[in-house]
């Protein structure tokens, strides 16, 4: 951790007056502002993890030099906190959603209309059951795979920081969750997860 690193050097442009971490919290950002290639919080429920994920979120997209599209992995029963929260902590952040519901009711082109414009304070929360997609086989060097079409289609935005909210859903290497986990985790502009 670097313990430098104090509530009042905690810069989030568009944060709400009043906003404040809680000691385990801090402990847990200054681990993250080191900028770790991956990093896994072990933090009990309802001890503020969507709070510590958004703030790295952030305070990495207004620190950095190059632009940050980050995304957010959450069970389809968490995307509306994520967006929920980001609205408590601050009203100068978007948040889109990502869901399958989005893809039917935007259709394709408009979701990728959506996608493609938004602004760099912009936060995509993705819903866990919208990486299910379609099925594609394709074969990469004379090996068959499947393949998800939402992930493929989720690369295509240039996504490069990647939270996931309850990453022990993806535990079980054998579950589909798992491969559609790693499909999204190896997209290659991946630099921060």
């Amino acid at each position: 951790p670097d313990t430098s690193i104090d509530a009042d050097s905690i810069k989030i442009p568009g944060s709400k007056a009043g906003f404040t971490f809680m000691p385990h919290q801090m402990g847990a950002h200054q681990v993250l502002r080191k900028r770790p290639k991956y990093a896994i919080l072990d933090i009990e429920p309802g001890g503020g993890k969507t709070l510590i994920g958004l703030t790295d979120i952030m305070c990495c997209i207004a620190e950095s030099s190059v632009p940050i599209k980050p995304i957010v992995l959450a069970p389809n029963r968490l995307v509306a906190n994520w967006c929920e929260d980001l609205a408590k902590v601050s009203d100068q952040w978007n948040v889109i959603p990502i869901t399958m519901d989005a893809l039917d009711d935007w259709g394709e082109d408009r979701l990728v209309e959506l996608l493609s414009g938004a602004p760099r304070n912009t936060i995509y929360v993705v819903a866990l059951g919208f990486t299910t997609g379609r099925k594609l086989r394709i074969e990469i060097g004379g090996v068959r795979v499947a393949i998800s079409s939402t992930c493929e289609f989720l690369g295509r935005f240039g996504f490069n920081y990647i939270l996931m909210d309850e990453s022990h859903k993806a535990k079980n290497l054998s579950s589909g969750v798992h491969q559609r986990v790693k499909q999204v985790f190896s997209m290659p502009n991946i630099e921060f997860a």
